[in-house]
């Protein structure tokens, strides 16, 4: 059987005659990386005002976001990103306590503590399951403002909730689920707006930070920029991630079959994605054709050189995770959907090195744990409760402005399952 290979982006690369700006290459990066991206390790490219050099060779790559000494440095592009979309906060990392008030804002979903938070992201995904009912047959499911609402609330109840509400549905959360879609419909900035609305209503509803900790444990109480931050990171990103996931395994009914035995013969597991390979294989391979973050970036604060080429002072480093992902060097077939091809041996496979979603070093993301589990969480139950099929009249889109997303309407049909094992834990 031919491997099934999805959308991806049109790469069109730039010319030495047409050369973008970078704030174009960080806005559109499909349509201003270099082609030869994905067949070299190092791509150098000269701009006006510096050096862009762009990076997909793994080891370099790691060298880069785990740097120590301060030759590779956050860009100053991205942090004027960051300060026009959420402001300053408590995560801004040009402050000398970044770090402290990170580690403290990212204790409620220390991988240690993951566990905990999964009954009440389980309940979230049985009750927006049990809505789906008019989505069946051939009516397809309206897969991404669906995801989003399950995304948002599944947060909501594991982090903001009280006790007693987190195995409660709530039809506000549900609405602001419901109003975030409609606003990223629109575009980034009605998104970014609506979320700002929404997180000072989110501290209203929380004023003591996140509930999330263990009794008599406290976290750094996010500020009003931090909390935008951590709503969308928390959620924004699982919205893209499992939308993907679920459309390309509706493509794979072998596969479904094989998350199934493996969900309903490993109760004791699923606080542990880790014992669930097939699963877990799933996810991985779509974080690695579709890494929602499909560029990360560093500037250069002194002369360096990169396999062989010598890269100056206030070069600015692209690494195209993206690309990365789908370099012919570090991948067999790399555009085609194989989640096998992590059911190996990792630990010999050079390949793992080449897998950075979640990016790599102290900027990496902390809410890798969390969003893992939720992912398992919400194909197991899912996949239990329906088999999946896609809708040949709407297929998944791949688009890239800042962050990799997916478009479609209603690309996914649900075939139930037998109703005595529907929608259980």
């Amino acid at each position: 059987m031919a491997a099934f290979e999805p959308p991806k982006l049109d790469i069109r690369g730039f010319s030495d005659s047409v050369v973008p700006s970078l704030a174009a290459i960080m806005e559109r990066p499909a349509e201003h990386w270099p082609c030869e991206i994905l067949s070299r390790r190092v791509t150098l490219r000269e701009t006006p005002r510096r050096q862009v050099v762009f990076v997909t060779e793994p080891g370099l790559a790691r060298r880069i976001l785990t740097d120590r000494a301060g030759t590779f440095v956050r860009s100053r592009m991205q942090n004027r990103f960051f300060d026009f979309s959420f402001g300053k906060s408590l995560l801004d990392n040009r402050g000398g306590q970044w770090m402290e008030h990170r580690r403290s804002i990212a204790r409620p979903i220390a991988p240690h503590r993951v566990a905990r938070l999964l009954p009440a992201v389980a309940s979230a995904c049985r009750d927006r399951i049990a809505s789906w009912e008019e989505y069946e047959g051939d009516a397809g499911l309206p897969l991404l403002r669906e995801m989003r609402i399950l995304a948002f609330d599944a947060l909501w109840r594991a982090l903001f909730a009280v006790e007693a509400k987190r195995t409660v549905s709530d039809p506000e959360i549900v609405a602001a689920g419901a109003r975030l879609f409609a606003a990223h419909h629109k575009g980034f900035e009605h998104y970014i707006e609506e979320l700002r609305d929404l997180t000072e209503w989110v501290m209203g509803r929380s004023r003591d930070g996140l509930p999330g900790l263990p009794e008599g444990d406290t976290a750094q109480p996010l500020d009003v920029n931090s909390t935008l931050i951590f709503l969308d990171a928390g959620h924004d990103n699982v919205t893209a991630t499992i939308g993907w996931a679920l459309w390309l395994l509706a493509h794979r009914p072998d596969l479904q079959e094989r998350v199934r035995a493996e969900w309903n013969h490993a109760d004791a597991a699923r606080a542990d994605p880790e014992k669930l390979p097939v699963t877990m294989a799933c996810i991985r391979e779509t974080l690695r054709l579709y890494p929602p973050a499909p560029q990360i970036l560093r500037d250069v604060a002194e002369p360096v050189e990169l396999d062989g080429t010598r890269v100056g002072r206030n070069a600015m480093i692209v690494i195209p995770v993206y690309a990365l992902h789908r370099s012919e060097l570090w991948w067999q077939e790399p555009d085609a959907y194989r989640p096998e091809r992590f059911l190996g041996q990792e630990g010999d496979d050079p390949q793992a090195a080449a897998w950075i979603p979640f990016s790599k070093g102290e900027r990496a993301c902390f809410g890798a744990a969390f969003a893992q589990m939720e992912l398992a969480m919400f194909i197991g139950l899912i996949a239990d409760r329906y088999e999946l099929a896609p809708n040949p009249a709407d297929p998944m889109r791949c688009t890239a402005r800042w962050v990799l997303r997916p478009e479609a309407d209603a690309p996914i049909l649900l075939r139930p399952r037998d109703t005595a094992r529907a929608v259980r834990t």
